[in-house]
């Protein structure tokens, strides 16, 4: 077998084509890049919010930054000497920018946060963004904590972590934290928590998902590895499994997350949804699938893979467990899609061969409009890449993204004119 194939073979033919960019983009450098590292299109203005000396970030993409009045910008910040670290060990401070005066508004800090999803900050749900919530590290156990935004005072702290808090804000949906930082390194916590899972690599009931009431911070339904068996079958051991990307619909209705396992040494994925008010656990799909959002409460945008393996940006019917065809175009990619107003699609690539990332919108007609071109350097590569990870606002023509374009992590705000 050629080294090709062996790379092909472990990695699996997306990740070994990242591979293949990175390498070419260190082995021949774009001088164009360095000139012109980043292109607004015509008809938008752009705002960097960032601070010396600081990487400056927000996280993922499948939560809202700007907040509703348009006026205060969530975002993390941290000292340049943990850029290229793992395992970043320095306190990420928590505060908002003034988008008024690009001006920072520390918080309070954290110790649980990681380079894709950041510490988990988000605004609130149903409090009109007078509070936020992120992730810490406190006395061996991770937490969510509560803060007002005009204060800075803490109002609550929950005895768990925050993967998802539902729209509705009556539940949390969380996962081991722990364990997914080692299964998948760059989406988890480096700490080791006194409940992370220790189960035996063939314990049917450790748990996968826990879903709290956040009224009474009691544990509602707990999603062991037994359920999840019981709809992908087979035998799936605990010592490779684990869940990501937990993400409630519009309604608070379904729970989707990500399942990966391992299979004769084969790594394999399926897509799964726990069905709140029928209390059960379904699933929707077990082809590859990556970044998703969700269209309505039962629908999701997905770029994924069909039966032949083909991949494209497909729609999946969630009650009907069906896949369709969203949008297929010869040269699309993966990207971290979101629905925004009017219907359209709001998304990124990954750096091409020359480094190059792209911002676009696609509507409900298919008209495509390319916001910005990014060049992502190249020392930001695999778990400590900077993803666009562009966000919606409230605000039609108003998007949030991060970029590292300039060297350093810096949080943006590109807007129509």
């Amino acid at each position: 077998m050629t080294l090709k194939a062996q790379i092909r073979n472990s990695l699996g033919d997306v990740n070994a084509e990242r591979v293949k960019r990175v390498i070419a983009r260190i082995a021949k450098p774009s001088r164009m890049a360095i000139l012109n590292g980043l292109k607004t299109h015509p008809g938008f203005e752009l705002t960097r919010f960032a601070r010396p000396g600081q990487e400056v970030y927000f996280g993922y993409y499948d939560k809202r930054q700007l907040s509703l009045c348009g006026q205060r910008l969530l975002a993390g910040s941290v000292g340049s000497r943990c850029a290229h670290k793992y395992e970043p060990d320095d306190p990420l401070e928590v505060g908002y920018f003034d988008t008024s005066t690009r001006n920072f508004h520390y918080l309070n800090k954290t110790a649980a946060y990681n380079w894709q999803q950041g510490c988990m900050l988000r605004w609130l749900p149903n409090c009109e963004d007078r509070r936020i919530a992120f992730n810490d590290y406190r006395s061996g156990r991770f937490v969510s904590v509560i803060i007002d935004s005009d204060s800075g005072q803490q109002v609550d702290e929950k005895p768990y972590p925050a993967y998802d808090f539902a729209p509705s804000g009556g539940m949390i949906a969380t996962c081991d934290f722990s364990r997914l930082h080692h299964c998948r390194r760059g989406y988890g916590y480096w700490q080791d928590c006194e409940d992370s899972s220790r189960s035996a690599p063939h314990d049917r009931s450790a748990i996968m998902v826990r879903l709290y009431d956040t009224q009474r911070d009691q544990l509602v339904r707990a999603i062991k590895l037994e359920d999840i068996r019981a709809v992908i079958g087979g035998d799936v051991d605990f010592e490779h499994a684990y869940v990501n990307h937990l993400n409630f619909s519009p309604s608070s209705s379904k729970l989707l997350f990500f399942f990966f396992w391992k299979e004769a040494a084969t790594s394999r994925m399926a897509v799964l949804f726990y069905d709140i008010g029928a209390d059960c656990v379904r699933i929707l799909t077990r082809n590859y699938t990556s970044h998703f959002c969700w269209h309505d409460d039962d629908t999701l945008v997905a770029w994924g893979a069909d039966d032949n393996g083909r991949q494209s940006y497909y729609r999946y019917s969630v009650p009907e467990l069906q896949q369709s065809e969203y949008w297929h175009e010869a040269g699309n990619t993966d990207g971290h899609c979101t629905i925004v107003q009017d219907e359209a699609m709001l998304t990124d690539t990954y750096p091409d061969e020359c480094g190059f990332q792209r911002l676009y919108t696609r509507d409900a007609e298919g008209r495509i409009e390319t916001l910005a071109e990014i060049h992502s350097p190249a020392k930001f590569i695999f778990d400590l890449r900077c993803d666009l990870h562009p966000r919606g606002t409230n605000q039609p023509g108003t998007y949030t993204f991060d970029s590292a374009v300039a060297g350093r992590r810096a949080t943006y705000l590109i807007a129509r004119k």
